[in-house]
């Protein structure tokens, strides 16, 4: 099978959170998604998800998941998020960063590369404004080969 993943894809982004424990868990993800309408229970997503209200790392293909649970992760402070999607002789790898230090790699149920990026978050059964997902700059580029430039 061929894969549309570049030989190197990065995506970073800030992200600080208010009122974590009034987010959806069953929906809340920000990365990489197959849609603007996608949510954390939508399948083929690369990215971070929330569980128990504790950040979590997902790759889905096909509904078929592998999740990570990194520790340590204050999500009220502003954090840098960062995935680094990249196929090395033709097997892909995801590796997931937060603050510059690597907290997840999968190489299963890697999805092809999704064409959206989402911070997607609903609120639980409180007022409208009860949480807030404050994302700073987002910065993407990808490498086509293994030498030469990076593009943004």
């Amino acid at each position: 099978t061929t894969s549309s993943i570049p030989k190197r894809f990065v995506i970073q982004w800030e992200c600080k959170f208010t009122g974590v424990a009034n987010i959806d868990n069953l929906t809340f993800v920000m990365g990489l998604v197959p849609s603007v309408t996608s949510t954390r229970a939508t399948a083929n997503i690369i990215g971070f998800a929330l569980s128990a209200d504790a950040i979590q790392t997902v790759t889905d293909s096909g509904g078929v998941e592998t999740v990570s649970s990194p520790v340590g992760i204050t999500l009220t402070d502003r954090n840098e998020y960062r995935i680094e999607v990249s196929r090395p002789g033709g097997t892909s790898t995801v590796e997931f960063f937060i603050n510059d230090t690597l907290v997840s790699t999968s190489t299963t149920n890697i999805p092809l590369l999704n064409a959206y990026w989402t911070a997607f978050t609903d609120n639980e059964a409180v007022a409208a404004d009860a949480n807030q997902v404050d994302i700073g700059a987002i910065v993407a580029k990808y490498h086509d080969s293994d030498f030469g430039t990076w593009e943004a």
